[in-house]
């Protein structure tokens, strides 16, 4: 049986702009809800994510619109919201990167998976992968999109969007820094790789 009391928590460092704090946009290991009732929230599998994992929400309001083979995204603030297409492997579909100002630091060697929430009821296609923030510091998300559908969907703040969640069997400490010019700093650190030598820079590094 897991028992996270007695194990070192790994310290992971959140960096977000001063207009987040309090917010609860990375929010560990949120305590299940106490309903009794069988549904599928209460399943054992979807309370141990919840458990075991950090949880990233929405941190403005996002209006997601699809339509023509373009999609495009009306927010809150510009300053604290970026996008980019990415080339896709599979006809028809469109891959867009979401960047949220989130800047995320660990200085322990730990894979963790990225992966869509079953708390939100969006129709967004997150998809799923291993991030590692001792070397990758932002914890940006890939929708897919069908190009031949249409779509209009608002993302509300506070909106559960996708989970990390550590391969270690261990409890996690977040450390909250509001500070985003020091964020900043650490992504453009990261930055400097190029982007094409980026998975071969960081096996290189982890050996």
């Amino acid at each position: 049986m897991l028992n996270l009391r007695k194990k070192k928590a790994i310290e992971v460092n959140a960096y977000m702009p001063y207009g987040l704090k309090d917010l609860n946009i990375v929010a560990p290991f949120m305590k299940p809800s106490k309903n009794s009732n069988p549904e599928v929230a209460s399943c054992y599998g979807m309370r141990e994510l919840q458990k075991r994992s950090l949880t990233i929400k929405a941190w403005q309001h996002i209006d997601v619109k699809q339509s023509d083979g373009t999609v495009s995204f009306d927010v809150t603030s510009e300053k604290f919201f970026g996008s980019d297409q990415h080339p896709s492997h599979l006809e028809g579909v469109q891959v867009i990167k979401v960047v949220p100002p989130i800047t995320l630091t660990c200085d322990e060697d730990i894979d963790w998976i990225s992966c869509s929430t079953p708390f939100a009821n969006h129709p967004l296609n997150i998809l799923s992968g291993i991030v590692n923030f001792k070397y990758d510091h932002q914890p940006n998300f890939f929708i897919y999109f069908d190009a031949k559908k249409e779509l209009e969907y608002t993302i509300t703040p506070l909106m559960p969007l996708f989970h990390l969640v550590p391969l270690v069997d261990r409890p996690v400490k977040v450390n909250y820094i509001y500070d985003w010019n020091e964020g900043v700093k650490i992504r453009e650190k990261f930055r400097i790789w190029p982007k094409y030598n980026l998975y071969k820079r960081i096996k290189a590094i982890r050996g």
